[in-house]
C-alpha cells in the first residue's frame, strides 16, 4: 500500500475524552483521523508495555506507522524509526504487534504486505530502532503474532495462507500448520494468536475470521484440534468476523474483538460467554480489531479503525 499524500488538520495532538458514566466500563479515546504525530489512519492492534513507563504501541496501515504513547497522558511519546542514513518508510503494512520474551523494550511487528516480522528496541528517546527481520520465505500474509514466556518461540497467523507458523526466538522457521476449509480443525482468514496460558506454551488460541468462531488448537501435536467456539450471528457468544483477542490470565478472561457486530465480548476459559463489554455510546466501536490486556491496572486496549483511534478501558 502506497503512503498518501499528507492531509491538512487543525488537529496534530493526541484528544484523550474521559467517561464518566457509572452504567458502562470506565473508557478513554487516544487519537484522531489524520497523517500527523498522535493521529491514526486505520490503526490495527495495540500493545501495552510497561517498562521503562507505561506505554501504549498502535500500528497503522495507511499511515505505515507503528506509534508509542503514553498510558498517562495520551501523548504521542515515539514512533518506529528507519535507520538515520535510510529514507526508506520501515512499513508497508504493519498490523501484528507482541512482546518478546518478558522483555517490554523489544518488540516485533507482523507486516502484511512485506511479508514479514521486523523486531525494534525501544531507545532512550522513546523511539524504536529496527533490529532483524525475518519470515520473508515462509509468510504470505502475517497479522497477529505472540511470543512463549516458556520457550520463546514467536507462533504467527498467516492469515493469507490459512495457517499458523512457527518461528524460534532467532528467527528461524520451525514449522506450519492448518489448511484452508470450514471444517472444525481448518481455518479461513485467521487473524489473532495467543497463548492459553501464560506459563504454558502448549495450546494457542485463534480468531478464524471467516469460520466465524474461536479455535484452540495444541501445537504440540502439529496443531491438533483441542476445542472451538462461536458461530456467525449476533447474539450473545455467536461472531459476525472475530479479529482482536486478549486474556487476563489472572480471572480468565478471554476478551474477543467481534468485528462485524461493532462489540467485544468476553468468555471464560471454556469458551462460555460472559458479557458484552459496555461502552458509554453504542456507536464508539467500528470494525474492531487487535487487542491487549495490561492486568495490573485492568486496562483493555482496542484498536478501532472504523473510527481511527484506539480505547482504553479500564475492565472490572
Amino acid at each position: 500500500m502506497r503512503r498518501q499524500p499528507m492531509r491538512k488538520t487543525t488537529s496534530v495532538s493526541t484528544i484523550t475524552r474521559e467517561n464518566d458514566t457509572n452504567n458502562n466500563d470506565q473508557c478513554r479515546i487516544i487519537g484522531t483521523h489524520g497523517r500527523h504525530k498522535g493521529q491514526f489512519s486505520n490503526p490495527q492492534d495495540v500493545l501495552i508495555i510497561t517498562n521503562p513507563t507505561r506505554t501504549l504501541l498502535v500500528s497503522d496501515t495507511i499511515n505505515q506507522n507503528v506509534q508509542l504513547f503514553s498510558l498517562e497522558t495520551g501523548r504521542c511519546t515515539g514512533t518506529f524509526l528507519s535507520s538515520s542514513n535510510s529514507n526508506r518508510i520501515p512499513f508497508r503494512r504493519p498490523i501484528g504487534l507482541s512482546n518478546t520474551f518478558n522483555d517490554s523494550s523489544t518488540c516485533l511487528v507482523a507486516d502484511y504486505d512485506q511479508h514479514l516480522i521486523t523486531s525494534w528496541t525501544i531507545d532512550e528517546n522513546g523511539n524504536g530502532k529496527l533490529i532483524q527481520k525475518f519470515g520473508q520465505q515462509s509468510l504470505i500474509g502475517p497479522k497477529g503474532l505472540c511470543v512463549s514466556n516458556q520457550s520463546q518461540r514467536i507462533v504467527v497467523a498467516d492469515n493469507k495462507a490459512n495457517s499458523i507458523c512457527l518461528f524460534d526466538s532467532s528467527g528461524l522457521f520451525l514449522h506450519r500448520f492448518g489448511t484452508h476449509g470450514s471444517e472444525p480443525h481448518q481455518l479461513s482468514g485467521p487473524h489473532y494468536v495467543r497463548f492459553t496460558e501464560q506459563d504454558n506454551d502448549r495450546n494457542i488460541i485463534v480468531t478464524d475470521f471467516y469460520n466465524n468462531s474461536v479455535k484452540i488448537f495444541d501445537i504440540e501435536r502439529h496443531g491438533q484440534l483441542v476445542t472451538s467456539f462461536g458461530s456467525i450471528g449476533t447474539k450473545d457468544g455467536l461472531f459476525q468476523a472475530p479479529t482482536g483477542l486478549a486474556i487476563d490470565y489472572q480471572r480468565g478472561y478471554i476478551f474477543v474483538s467481534d468485528w462485524g457486530n461493532n462489540r467485544i465480548q468476553v468468555f471464560d476459559r471454556q469458551g462460555l460467554f460472559i458479557r458484552t463489554i459496555e461502552l458509554s455510546m453504542s456507536d464508539m466501536l467500528y470494525g474492531p480489531q487487535g487487542l491487549d490486556y495490561e492486568p495490573i491496572s485492568h486496562t483493555l486496549a482496542i484498536a478501532n479503525p472504523g473510527k481511527h483511534s484506539t480505547i482504553l478501558i479500564q475492565i472490572d
